[in-house]
């Protein structure tokens, strides 16, 4: 028969959790997190880290064949790792990656931080809630300027809450109990197996093999103790072999059977293979009820396991020991490396101070600060060195300082007096001594501003100026136009008065001429009328003359 259960040996979960000395990491900065997994199987093949940042799913990671992995956690989020692979219970730890802005600023790098994990063998079938927890936590510490852990379960603690859900799913029977320690897969396996073995037994017994079908049903028994079905079938086929005088041929084959059974078993036991020939020891007895030997077998396997589980409780005791000491070890080394912490935080941060004014050009105050950096951290060579720097730089800027203070000053004096190009020239100097200082460049930026505000109000005046003189024109353009139109209005009333009175004498002379015409035309024909009048008497009287005269009356 096979075997369907295993020993569960302990193996310490160890978490490495002090920084390594002396490692650096890119200038993007971040959590850098490495380390190693291990299984108690050996093989760590399909282990994958599933993560979350700030509760959003990422890219799984697929862990290299060796079980290294090496990863980078940016700054200012919440990220959760589950380490997982198949047959394996899963862990998982949180990390908090919030730094302070100011840390950031000064220094991005911190140490990369070790995580080294070991994955327990998954029982089936027992509860595993407990997995869903996390074992520790990775936070920014402000007192050690660095990331420290938080541990909630350790790899006895855990192996502990395994154990425990073990014994929920026990029970009282030491057959049940086996059969709960088993995985799903081998409870499958089992079951598969049971129902063959009553498939064939059926088949057997249905052909009249009835010694074989016994057979079968013995074995589906053995390996479901309380199944009712096949006790009942074993019941009925011995009372059938009975009235079927078969019993000798069922003992001739239970003879072979039971020494197959021992011969493996033998072979096991010298082999060491202890559960498997305690298991095939079983079978035999199960042929052989009461059998001497194979009880006598399983007694000094039981005795062998049980010196084995001892050796293995003091190896643990002693690994627990081990493990205890080397907790206090890492303890002392975490206590002296945060007092180191400590040391060089303060370090730094006197050292940051001290460049700040160094840069800021006060450098008075950086060798205070520097002096103080030498104080926390003596024989540094760094603090010294910019000591020195600065004294040299305070010496050189003695005379300089004297030039620019004095170009300074004139610039100032003309700006107040409003003389804008004599000042411009005073910081134009003082910027050629110092180049690197504001205040020039500040005052030039406000000459150019005031200049540019008195060019516009030089503008916007003759601007202005302009349309007054436009206003002006136009308004004496306005006038001109108004005078001359004024002008041609009077002249020509003028005109047509004098045209009037030129036509009203016209017509006076002419109505006059008219008059004196018609007077000497009614003269004229008064006159030629007397005339004709005259004319006519004149020629009556000729004619009465000649009248006269032709009748010879010349006296008449």
């Amino acid at each position: 028969m096979k075997q369907f259960y295993r020993m569960f040996a302990p193996v310490i979960l160890l978490i490495s959790l002090l920084p390594l000395k002396g490692a650096g990491q890119e200038e993007a900065g971040g959590l850098f997190l490495s380390g190693k997994i291990t299984t108690e199987q050996g093989s760590v093949d399909g282990t994958i880290i599933r993560m979350t940042r700030n509760g959003q799913p990422m890219k799984d990671y697929q862990v290299l064949p060796d079980g290294r992995f090496n990863l980078r956690f940016e700054f200012n989020n919440d990220y959760v790792l589950v380490f997982t692979r198949p047959e394996n219970f899963p862990q998982k730890l949180t990390i908090n990656t919030h730094v302070p802005n100011d840390v950031l600023r000064r220094d991005r790098k911190f140490p990369p931080f070790p995580v080294d994990i070991s994955l327990f063998t998954e029982i089936k079938g027992i509860d595993r809630t407990f997995s869903e927890n996390a074992i520790m936590k990775i936070f920014y510490s402000p007192s050690v300027d660095n990331f420290i852990p938080e541990i909630y379960y350790n790899n006895p603690q855990i192996k502990k809450l395994i154990d425990q859900a073990i014994l929920q799913s026990q029970n009282v029977t030491r057959e049940y109990d086996l059969l709960k320690r088993l995985t799903a897969a081998e409870l499958a396996e089992l079951k598969k197996e049971y129902d063959e073995f009553l498939v064939k037994a059926a088949s057997e017994f249905d052909r009249g093999e009835y010694i074989l079908s016994l057979g079968d049903y013995k074995a589906a028994g053995r390996i479901f103790p309380h199944e009712q079905y096949p006790k009942d079938r074993i019941a009925e086929i011995n009372d059938l072999i009975a009235i079927l005088g078969l019993q000798e041929e069922l003992e001739k084959q239970t003879t072979e059977k039971y020494n197959q059974f021992i011969r493996e078993a033998d072979r096991q036991f010298t082999a060491r293979e202890y559960p498997a020939s305690r298991d095939n020891y079983s079978q035999a007895l199960f042929l052989k009820p009461g059998d001497a030997y194979s009880t006598g077998r399983i007694s000094e396997i039981d005795r062998l396991i049980a010196e084995a589980e001892q050796v293995r409780l003091l190896a643990e005791k002693q690994a627990a020991e081990q493990a205890r000491l080397m907790a206090e070890q890492t303890a002392r080394e975490a206590a002296l490396q945060a007092e180191q912490a400590r040391i060089e935080k303060q370090y730094q941060e006197a050292v940051a101070s001290a460049d700040q004014l160094f840069n800021l050009q006060q450098y008075s105050g950086s060798i205070e600060g520097y002096r103080n950096a030498l104080k926390i951290k003596p024989g540094e060579p760094y603090p010294a060195q910019r000591i020195a720097e600065a004294e040299a730089i305070m010496a050189e800027l003695t005379a300089t300082q004297k030039a620019y203070n004095e170009a300074i000053a004139t610039a100032d004096k003309a700006f107040r007096q409003q003389q804008y190009r004599q000042a411009r020239k005073g910081y134009e100097d003082a910027l050629k001594i110092k180049s690197s200082e504001k205040y020039p460049e500040e005052m030039l930026d406000k000459i150019d501003a005031i200049e540019e505000e008195m060019m516009r109000l030089a503008e916007e005046k003759a601007r202005l100026e302009a349309e007054k003189l436009a206003k002006e024109q136009a308004a004496r353009e306005a006038a001109e136009a108004e005078r001359i139109r004024l002008a041609e209005e009077k002249a020509r009333i003028e005109a047509e008065k004098l045209a009037k009175e030129q036509a009203a004498r016209e017509a006076a002379e002419a109505e006059k001429a008219r008059l004196e015409a018609e007077r000497i035309a009614r003269e004229e024909a008064a006159r030629l009328a007397a005339a004709a009048e005259k004319e006519k008497r004149y020629n009556e009287t000729v004619a009465l003359a000649d009248d006269f005269f032709n009748r010879q009356q010349y006296a008449r």
